[in-house]
């Protein structure tokens, strides 16, 4: 017989118990229920994620009990409050993130987006995993536009190349033009790096500083932009080196 006085509102599973989180997702209007990797529920409107990602799209439009890509799958047979539960790979707290950046209110009040590699990359690989391309393009931006690059752009290359981000890859390989890359050798930065590419950036780095001697050694024919003298100290290695591209 079970004794009613024991039962636990905390809800458990083999793994660890349940976790449901607050606002925004937890709105009586949901219709569907994600479970991250360590048990958080976010309760979701399946438009909102439509909109924001053709693969829950794609899902949304086949039957629950299907197959789908990346595989997501509606588990026919875990029913929450008449909501289908749907497990996920990712961890609760890179999932809160990534719906965050989903919803409506991400357009006018974007959230913090974290100024911290792993947690970048972390986002992007969720983004691209999904099809979300409006977080995707949002946190491509902010990989190259953030203090990330300032502080280590060759972190920000290791991330680029591994996405196939050719145009942050470029603005990342030219940031680390003041940085010294053999000086890196044995970094796990560089270790990341796949050997074709980091020959690459090698590469480019010699190419530039060729295109640099050469601004130096013609800087006396260049005209000042200020006061159109000739001066000899007057440098334009920038103009030399917007010339050169990795290969």
């Amino acid at each position: 017989m079970v004794n009613a006085s024991n039962h636990s509102t905390e809800i458990s599973t083999e793994q660890q118990p349940v976790t449901v989180t607050g606002a925004p997702f937890d709105h009586q209007a949901a219709d569907v229920i994600l479970r991250s990797s360590d048990n958080v529920e976010f309760r979701v409107s399946k438009v909102i994620l439509s909109l924001a990602s053709t693969v829950f799209s794609d899902m949304f439009s086949l039957p629950q009990t299907s197959h789908h890509s990346e595989g997501l799958r509606a588990n026919a047979d875990e029913v929450k409050d008449g909501l289908a539960v749907i497990p996920v790979a990712e961890d609760g707290k890179m999932l809160k993130q990534f719906l965050m950046m989903c919803y409506p209110k991400a357009a006018t009040d974007p959230p913090a987006i974290p100024n911290d590699f792993a947690a970048l990359e972390g986002l992007l690989a969720i983004a691209i995993k999904y099809s979300a391309d409006r977080v995707e393009e949002q946190l491509r931006e902010a990989l190259v536009s953030s203090e990330l690059m300032k502080a280590d752009p060759l972190l920000v290359f290791v991330v680029a190349c591994r996405f196939r981000m050719k145009e942050e890859a470029e603005m990342a390989a030219r940031a680390t033009l003041p940085h010294a890359i053999s000086s890196r050798v044995h970094s796990t930065e560089i270790a990341q790096i796949h050997g074709e590419l980091l020959l690459q950036l090698l590469q480019y780095h010699q190419k530039c500083v060729a295109a640099a001697r050469e601004a130096l050694r013609d800087s006396h024919i260049l005209p000042c932009v200020a006061c159109g003298g000739r001066a000899i100290h007057y440098k334009q290695e920038n103009r030399y080196l917007k010339g050169q591209k990795l290969s």
